[in-house]
């Protein structure tokens, strides 16, 4: 069983329209990305975490899936030290 989590309530504008859909279950915060967009942290199209202060903390994280592939290590690392 799982809760639908407010996008509106918990993200900022900046990020909502790379945002699919976000949740609560026993397994802690799910925030699904729009196709098109991974974290760079994980380079999967969701970020997972315990609570939702921490998943607001990857959103800096989300990037688009063309934007990433055209990064360098060195860039993609810049970019999450941002």
């Amino acid at each position: 069983m799982y809760k639908e989590l407010s996008i509106e309530k918990y993200i900022p504008k900046k990020y909502r329209n790379t945002v699919e859909d976000f949740y609560k279950d026993m397994d802690g915060c799910w925030l699904n990305l729009k196709e098109g967009y991974i974290s760079a942290d994980n380079e999967a199209t969701s970020i997972h975490e315990d609570t939702i202060k921490d998943v607001k903390s990857k959103l800096k994280t989300i990037i688009s899936e063309v934007e990433f592939e055209n990064m360098t290590r060195e860039e993609i690392m810049h970019f999450l030290n941002k």
